[in-house]
């Protein structure tokens, strides 16, 4: 797991999942808003430029809640085992 600079310490980015043209930034924290700032979009399409991805944009953004152990799954979603906290996956491209 790669960790960046992150826009607050509430929030860890992990760039693992960038290759040459594109992939995934995931981003975790306790704050649903927090994760969908413009402040953590920013941080993110840093962090991407920082792995070598050239001139990296933004595609997609998905926000979901996790367990103690990082794990969302039915029983999260569903309330039957408690949230603590927020990943956001960004999906992010390498521009022309």
């Amino acid at each position: 797991m790669t960790k960046q600079a992150t826009p607050t310490p509430e929030i860890s980015l992990d760039t693992s999942g960038i290759g040459t043209y594109g992939g995934t930034v995931i981003a975790t924290g306790t704050d649903r808003e927090q994760l969908l700032s413009a402040e953590t979009r920013h941080a993110v399409v840093k962090a991407a430029a920082a792995r070598g991805l050239s001139r990296p944009g933004v595609n997609n953004v998905d926000v979901y809640p996790v367990d103690s152990n990082g794990v969302c799954d039915e029983d999260v979603l569903l309330g039957k085992r408690p949230a603590v906290g927020f990943r956001a996956e960004y999906s992010v491209a390498g521009g022309m």
